[in-house]
């Protein structure tokens, strides 16, 4: 939208926001200008930082009159998350005469004026806004040729992703791109590569808590520019997923560089949490001399933040060299479940010493990728519930020593210790509700089995009919009753279907060969043999005491 001006040409209409907690002081603001005369739109007004933020993310102004003392978010808050979210915003302070110390502190993280909200005029605050504009439209021609060379860092990815895969012709060819670009480190002298990956950057996508990839990566862009320039000259790359990396000039020895990067990965990562929301690793290369040995640095980078989870989540300085391959896990999970069954029979910390001796295996698989490890992890966690279920116990229910449920453990966990201490303590609350229980402890699926006996003892029962329909072997499951029970299979059948005899000899008139027959047993000699081998009597006799 354009207006004419005094000149009879024509300038872009500006937007204005107001930030300020006092809703009269922003009434009076907008109604002292006419803003559309002088050029200007209102395009929004909050009551604090915080909610004139949620309204610029979804219209920004070019320029924001804020007040500075205001909760929850103040305006210096506002000033410093926009210089960094949306540089190309200016902002003017809404003063009080005796607040010149907040003045200055405003100006500092880059607010260009003030006024004094309560003496402001028309003609005071058109022309200071038009000084401003005149600032904005002074720097628009240099915007203007970056726009000529279309898009600046979608170019600066394709040079990155042309370097590592080498798909260039000559290197010259690289080195003519660069200097179109004006890029800041010379690819023809030692330079330093510095990655930075988003964690959990494709399940964050997937979930949709990341949405706006392209924006959120040119955010990340202006925070690591800005945090690394302190220290080093740099260029900032795009390159593909939630990954940048930046080529910085080698300017001091090696121990200093360190130190530097180290420190800088920190800020990174507090400002990325802090303004962005979202948690990133980093590595660091040594020196390169050659764009040649971009590829492999890069996947060398890369395949250690595979591994963070052997490390935490953090910034490393791979080993000089080439990158292992991750190998392929090959762990065999049937049977896992069995294993921890036999484990919680033995009794004492079996199960825990089994568990340690896994984690320990995995534990030397230190360039399989973290993705292959949580994997890993879930297959355990499965066996571990479908062991604690056949003791009927919810494993989701068992929470570690922070209060954690395992599944979350596994997903979240930055390292292996925390899954390893997770996965051990939810083990023993299995084992102390085992052991809380004063009677001998009873799988479910032997529970199921006595039950199904007692629901069909008119019925054919076999210890390898039963088993069947517990998915068991018959020879384990037989052994197993005989474990949980203290008797065979044969020996808890004939106890129950007497058990149901003497019942039915004691309250009704079927005959003893019915009777029999009602209990699942074909020979009346044979029932009346086994009715007086358990009770001691014989089935005449019992009905007559």
């Amino acid at each position: 939208m354009t207006c004419p001006t005094e000149s009879g040409g024509r300038k872009t209409m500006k937007k204005i926001m107001i930030v300020d907690d006092e809703i009269l002081v922003r009434v009076g603001i907008k109604s002292i200008v006419d803003w559309g005369k002088y050029g200007y739109q209102v395009v929004g007004e909050a009551a604090d930082g915080k909610e004139a933020l949620s309204q610029i993310e979804k219209n920004p102004p070019d320029i924001v009159l804020t007040d500075l003392v205001m909760s929850p978010m103040d305006g210096f808050e506002l000033i410093r998350q926009c210089k960094t979210r949306f540089p190309h915003i200016k902002f003017v302070v809404l003063s009080s005469y005796n607040d010149m110390d907040n003045v200055k502190r405003a100006m500092k993280l880059g607010a260009m004026d003030y006024v004094f909200k309560l003496r402001v005029t028309e003609k005071s605050l058109v022309s200071m806004l038009d000084e401003v504009s005149r600032e904005m439209d002074r720097e628009q021609p240099k915007k203007n040729e970056m726009s000529s060379r279309k898009d600046v860092p979608a170019i600066k990815q394709r040079l990155m992703q042309a370097m590592m895969d080498k798909s260039y012709l000559n290197q010259e060819d690289i080195f003519r791109e660069a200097e179109q670009l004006q890029l800041k480190v010379s690819l023809k002298k030692p330079f330093l590569l510095f990655l930075i990956a988003i964690d959990d950057f494709e399940l964050s996508v997937f979930d949709e808590v990341i949405q706006e990839v392209q924006l959120l990566k040119f955010s990340m862009a202006n925070i690591l520019e800005e945090v690394l320039g302190q220290s080093f000259v740099c260029d900032v790359y795009g390159i593909d997923g939630g990954s940048l990396v930046a080529v910085l000039r080698q300017d001091c020895e090696k121990d200093a560089v360190r130190d530097k990067m180290e420190t800088a990965f920190r800020q990174v990562r507090e400002y990325m949490k802090r303004y962005l929301n979202i948690s990133v690793s980093g590595a660091a290369s040594g020196a390169l001399s050659s764009i040649a040995q971009i590829p492999e640095t890069v996947r060398l980078l890369r395949a250690g933040l595979t591994q963070r989870i052997f490390r935490g989540r953090a910034f490393f300085f791979p080993p000089r060299g080439k990158a292992e391959r991750s190998p392929t896990l090959r762990i065999s999970y049937s049977g896992i479940a069995s294993d921890m069954d036999r484990a919680v029979s033995k009794g004492g910390d079996e199960l825990i010493r089994y568990l340690k001796r896994f984690f320990d295996a995995v534990g030397t698989l230190e360039c399989a990728e973290e993705n292959d490890i949580r994997e890993c992890y879930f297959e355990m966690y499965s066996a571990l519930s479908r062991c604690a279920r056949t003791y009927g116990i919810d494993i989701n229910k068992l929470s570690d020593e922070q209060g954690n449920r395992l599944h979350y453990v596994i997903l979240k966990a930055d390292t292996m210790t925390a899954v390893r201490n997770s996965f051990l303590a939810v083990a023993r609350r299995l084992l102390d509700s085992l052991q809380s229980d004063k009677k001998p402890l009873m799988r479910q699926d032997i529970l199921n089995a006595q039950k199904y006996v007692r629901n069909n003892l008119s019925r054919h029962l076999t210890v390898t009919g039963v088993a069947a329909m517990l998915n068991m072997n018959s020879s384990y499951f037989s052994h197993l009753f005989k474990k949980q029970t203290g008797k065979s299979f044969v020996d808890y059948v004939n106890e129950a279907r007497i058990e149901k005899a003497k019942v039915l000899c004691a309250t009704t008139d079927y005959r003893i060969y019915e009777i029999a027959a009602m209990v699942g047993i074909d020979s009346p000699n044979y029932f009346s043999e086994l009715f007086k081998k358990i009770t001691g009597k014989n089935p005449n006799d019992y009905r007559k005491r």
